[in-house]
């Protein structure tokens, strides 16, 4: 029997016929899915004990020093934000730090959803 007639044949049955044909490939398929999963698990538990190649030991340092670096590179969040605000005294503490409001822009009609529904309520 070739596979596209039994597919044929399994559409041409009632959906509770045809639900369980799915169950069943679904069964199977995480069969193997979690047979695969326990021997993966089982080499990872075996090599754990070995330690790591000279290759991943050399990549992660590789990894770890990029790291420094970058760090090193970038400036701080307080530097950033220091360069950024202003110091207020007008309010009375000093050494406060604020930020200026940004301006209101109210969105236009094109951008606010319903716009066209609301034109009515904005009239009153």
């Amino acid at each position: 029997m070739n596979i596209s007639d039994k597919i044929e044949k399994i559409r041409l049955e009632p959906e509770h016929i045809r639900l369980r044909y799915v169950w069943g490939a679904v069964s199977i398929s995480m069969f193997f899915i979690v047979i695969i999963w326990i021997f993966s698990m089982s080499s990872l538990f075996q090599n754990k004990d070995k330690g790591l190649d000279e290759k991943t030991q050399q990549d992660l340092n590789g990894v770890a020093e990029k790291i420094k670096t970058i760090k090193k590179d970038l400036p701080s969040i307080g530097d950033i934000n220091n360069g950024q605000s202003e110091t207020n005294t007008t309010n009375g503490n000093v050494g406060t730090q604020e930020r200026a409001p940004l301006p209101y822009q109210p969105a236009s009609e094109s951008e606010t959803p319903q716009a066209e529904n609301y034109k009515d309520l904005q009239a009153q």
